[in-house]
């Protein structure tokens, strides 16, 4: 019985362990989700008339402060409107950048 105990105890502390500390790991969890599902919601909200490009006039019209401050970065081509790919372009430029920073 004491062998057993003595297996038992060292594993369940390193599952105890591993679960805690894994999920940091995994990139934000359900927090990073949550978050980002609710950045969808409000780019939704934001895109008026629906066809997945947010113009100018429509960040304007929704009062998207934080969008309209970074606009003109995120608009690559310059055409007033943000893409998908614009968006995503943006956040992975922005990404490397403060990685690069961390890492001086």
């Amino acid at each position: 019985m004491n062998t057993k105990l003595l297996l038992i105890a060292p594993l369940t502390a390193l599952l105890f362990t591993s679960t805690t500390f894994a999920q940091p790991d995994q990139g934000g969890g359900k927090w990073k989700e949550d978050r980002r599902e609710k950045m969808k919601q409000r780019l939704k909200q934001i895109d008026a008339d629906g066809d997945k490009i947010i113009t100018f006039q429509e960040a304007t019209a929704a009062n998207a402060e934080k969008l309209l401050e970074h606009f003109d970065e995120i608009d690559a081509d310059g055409d007033d409107a943000i893409t998908r790919e614009e968006m995503k372009a943006h956040h992975q430029a922005r990404r490397a950048e403060r990685r690069a920073q961390s890492e001086d």
